[in-house]
């Protein structure tokens, strides 16, 4: 009888060591849930001209100007610099930025992989190379920067009514109207011989954006018609 009652105090005290065990890894998983951390917003700053430089394999530096748009665009701009620093070839890329709050990292999309970036701070922005080893490129923020005004050129769509004329680039999806000068006229003629019907034209043009006197607005300034293809848009 006394061996019966031993056995089962044993059994008692392995239930309820098994018990607290269970309650003490369950307590355990409640904590790393409640510690992980939660989506991080967009920061509401983050619009801006950032300006620095990114390591470049077969030149001294790539100088580098990214524009940051409170629309969800951005136009980067590259100067490519030679051993004696001076700037042998420049490059642009267009496209759209996006936040993503899982990794807390800004996204640029365009054509080519995404580029992403990490926030250091309210000023600058690290970017997040594919090898680990690689030397860091950080740009920051410049206040004092002007708009983006550079010539470029861009393909997209352009329309044609009575009254306006407006041009929508493929990357970005940005419209604006077409600011009235000789190639506007040039535009216009060939919208009337190529494309009676009015309907949008792929176009490819040499152009700079400029403010139209309201803060917000902007109008593009055509420098040079480069083609057009009547019918066929972005």
């Amino acid at each position: 009888m006394a061996a019966t009652n031993f056995g089962s105090h044993a059994m008692q005290r392995v239930l309820l060591i098994a018990a607290l065990l269970s309650a003490s890894l369950a307590g355990c998983g409640r904590k790393e849930s409640s510690d992980k951390a939660g989506p991080t917003p967009p920061p509401p700053d983050l619009p801006g001209v950032y300006a620095g430089s990114f390591a470049c394999s077969n030149c001294k530096a790539i100088s580098a100007t990214l524009w940051i748009r409170a629309d969800e665009r951005f136009f980067l701009r590259q100067t490519y610099l030679g051993d004696d620093g001076a700037a042998q070839d420049t490059s642009y890329a267009f496209g759209r930025w996006s936040w993503d709050e899982t990794s807390a990292e800004l996204v640029l999309s365009s054509h080519g992989p995404d580029r992403r970036f990490k926030r250091l701070d309210g000023e600058r922005l690290e970017q997040l190379a594919a090898v680990a080893s690689a030397a860091k490129s950080v740009l920051t923020r410049d206040p004092n920067a002007p708009a983006f005004t550079d010539h470029v050129r861009l393909d997209g769509e352009s329309a044609m009514s009575d009254r306006s004329a407006t041009f929508k680039q493929c990357v970005t999806g940005l419209e604006l109207t077409i600011a009235d000068n000789q190639s506007l006229k040039e535009l216009r003629r060939l919208h009337r011989a190529l494309n009676p019907t009015h309907k949008v034209a792929r176009t490819a043009v040499d152009a700079h954006i400029v403010a139209a006197g309201a803060a917000t607005s902007e109008q593009l300034v055509i420098d040079k018609v480069i083609a057009m293809k009547p019918g066929s848009g972005c």
